[in-house]
């Protein structure tokens, strides 16, 4: 009997504890729905402004510290600098190898010591720069979402392309950046796209005749007339001899030991192409200088010994009704 007493009230005592449970879930259950749908109401309310915010963050967007953009990575406005820009930074870092230069919205460049200046030869970039400096300088380079500088315009390393198709008898603009002893550099534009290059004028292809000075015929920001020699591996060679200006004479009466002075035109895999100044003036004549006659010895490849625009001394041969008068560069 105890047993089942004790039974009947475990029964009773269960019912009552669930009636209570009853209960008070009823009196609470508005206070639970708030603080769940305050709970839900924040997290959706986090969720719609997490992405609000993110929305209007746009990449290229300006960040609070330049430290967190990492030297080279990429971000939009890497795409609106061109090779040649010339722009206005900030050196940011100074090393053993150049300077880290901070320019734009957020961009990194790197100016290697060896193209900081021209004129000076930089064993410590140090030596000129300090953090916190403003420099003048020139997009050099760009690859692989890094910006290559230069404070030296005449080393920027331009889009040769558009320039590969333009006649070598056509006269393009350009304008004399600098004028080196070896030459002058000058800045063209092609005509039809637009777009600019920096080429050697060689000191032999300024003028004919003897050229004491680079200096005594160019000067800097000069407009000039040039012509396209080649495109070759990356540099551009330009012209400014005016055939025009020449009259044409004959190496008919040349003597055979006489010698000449010529200029490769163009060259083959079988010789190169010359244009051989008058002995007394600037009248010019063709020839020929075959590949056996560049020089004594075995020639592998005519590119190897001579290169459009050099200037050599020449003997005439002989007339040939293919190659015009051929001439020989051994003595």
């Amino acid at each position: 009997m105890a047993g089942a007493r004790f039974v009947r009230r475990g029964r009773g005592s269960i019912l009552v504890r669930a009636l209570f449970l009853g209960t008070a879930l009823r009196s609470t259950a508005p206070f639970i729905a708030f603080v769940c749908s305050t709970v839900l109401s924040s997290r959706c309310s986090r969720t719609a402004l997490a992405a609000s915010s993110y929305d209007e963050v746009q990449d290229g967007d300006k960040v609070t510290s330049y430290d967190e953009v990492p030297v080279g990575d990429k971000i939009t406005s890497y795409d609106e600098v061109q090779v040649g820009d010339k722009i206005t930074g900030n050196v940011r870092r100074v090393v053993d190898f150049g300077a880290f230069v901070l320019f734009g919205d957020g961009l990194t460049g790197l100016l290697r010591d060896y193209d900081i200046s021209s004129s000076d030869r930089v064993n410590d970039a140090r030596d000129l720069l300090e953090v916190g400096q403003e420099v003048q300088v020139w997009v050099k380079e760009k690859r692989d979402g890094k910006i290559s500088l230069t404070g030296v315009e005449n080393r920027v390393k331009f889009d040769l392309s558009p320039f590969e198709g333009i006649a070598s008898d056509q006269w393009l603009k350009g304008t004399v950046l600098a004028t080196p002893a070896f030459g002058a550099f000058v800045k063209v534009t092609e005509p039809n796209s637009g777009a600019t290059a920096i080429g050697l004028v060689n000191k032999m292809n300024i003028k004919w005749g003897f050229l004491k000075s680079v200096e005594d015929e160019l000067e800097i920001a000069q407009e000039v007339n040039v012509k396209i020699l080649s495109v070759d591996a990356g540099k551009l060679y330009l012209s400014m001899l005016k055939e025009a200006a020449a009259q044409n004479f004959s190496l008919e009466s040349i003597p055979s030991d006489q010698w000449l002075t010529g200029r490769v035109v163009s060259t083959t895999s079988e010789g190169a192409h010359m244009e051989v100044r008058a002995p007394n003036g600037d009248a010019t004549a063709k020839g020929f200088v075959h590949i056996t006659h560049i020089k004594d010895g075995y020639v592998a490849k005519v590119k190897d010994e001579v290169h459009v625009g050099q200037e050599v001394q020449v003997r005439v041969l002989r007339a040939d009704k293919r190659k015009g008068f051929l001439l020989s560069m051994k003595p």
